[in-house]
């Protein structure tokens, strides 16, 4: 079984950790957003519980298309039995009492390994099954570290997607850095990231309403990846 241990770092990154981490702030001329791990932890560790297992499971709702597209593309994987997973973590908010821990090994199962032929969207399915496998951890533990894992699985996919798009280079620069991160995709997933985490916050201090939430992910989540090579 392919485990999220099993890969360095954070999982989904195959060929490379994702050039913008070591971008610590954008300068002050420039008006791209940029993933920042540490304002993320910090955002979500004063989170409840509910509106943390909600914001990861918004983050990998985002990117369960690109699962779709792994499995058509490769015949690989399981694509109803991941999005019964992460439909197993949204029940558990609406008050359900789903078998997370199975649900997290069968996510954890469906990371594609790296062994034999490779092709571009197997990184896309290391993101997305990795995600739902973080947000089944959340709805476990509450824990914000497993909580920022997700939401860099959204990032890394934009990453990786942008650096598919422009040219190849044999020696990242500091401006290659600042192109991948002004990216449109790579923008547009850091735009869902920060939305996510209003949204889940906001309907976890008020109406509760994750059928709402979890629909209007889908819809986003699927107009982004029709987007992505």
């Amino acid at each position: 079984m392919c485990c999220l241990q099993d890969f360095p770092g954070r999982i989904g990154s195959h060929y490379y950790e994702p050039n913008n981490r070591r971008l610590v702030k954008a300068s002050k001329d420039q008006q791209a957003m940029n993933y920042d791990r540490e304002a993320i932890l910090e955002r979500v560790s004063h989170m409840s519980g509910p509106a943390k297992t909600a914001f990861a499971a918004c983050c990998a709702q985002r990117l369960l298309p690109l699962f779709e597209r792994y499995t058509l593309r490769t015949a690989q994987g399981n694509y109803a039995a991941l999005q019964q997973v992460l439909d197993d973590v949204w029940f558990s908010l609406a008050g359900g009492s789903p078998d997370l821990a199975a649900g997290q090994a069968v996510a954890e199962s469906l990371v594609p390994n790296d062994f034999g032929d490779w092709v571009f969207e197997m990184a896309y399915g290391q993101n997305a099954a990795a995600a739902v496998a973080y947000a089944a951890r959340v709805a476990i533990s509450g824990d914000p570290d497993e909580c920022e894992a997700a939401a860099s699985q959204v990032y890394e996919a934009a990453d990786s997607a942008a650096q598919e798009l422009l040219p190849d280079v044999r020696i990242v620069t500091p401006e290659y850095n600042v192109e991948l991160l002004s990216h449109p995709l790579t923008q547009r997933a850091l735009q869902g990231i920060c939305l996510d985490l209003q949204r889940s916050q906001a309907e976890a201090e008020g109406p509760r309403d994750w059928r709402a939430l979890k629909l209007a992910t889908i819809d986003e989540g699927r107009t982004w990846a029709e987007s992505m090579p």
